[in-house]
């Protein structure tokens, strides 16, 4: 058994390793598009996005998705919980949405 659990981690590890390389032209400056990664979702994470779209609505639970999920080519997170608010309330809702579901 302890085979498949270091695989299942091994697989998780891979997959951070190979994040998917996304392009926000609408994020981005004059020097090109914003470059964001999408860190693939843990079931912990998982379970809370789908509480917060249970307990708050969509739109929160879209917001909290690209917290945890959008980072940089170093894996550092892009956005915080102090964002949430910025997103929700100042963000393009179509844009957020479409790049919470990478």
């Amino acid at each position: 058994m302890m085979n498949v659990i270091n695989n299942a981690t091994a697989h998780y590890r891979t997959r951070l390793e190979n994040m998917p390389r996304i392009e926000v032209p609408e994020w981005g400056d004059e020097t090109g598009p914003a470059i964001i990664y999408a860190k693939p979702l843990t079931p912990a994470t998982n379970a809370r996005i789908l509480r917060i779209n249970r307990e708050e609505g969509l739109d929160y639970a879209t917001a909290e998705a690209l917290i945890v999920r959008v980072v940089d080519e170093h894996g550092e997170p892009l956005f915080n919980s102090k964002n949430g608010s910025s997103l929700l309330h100042m963000g393009d809702r179509v844009k957020i949405r479409h790049k919470s579901q990478i």
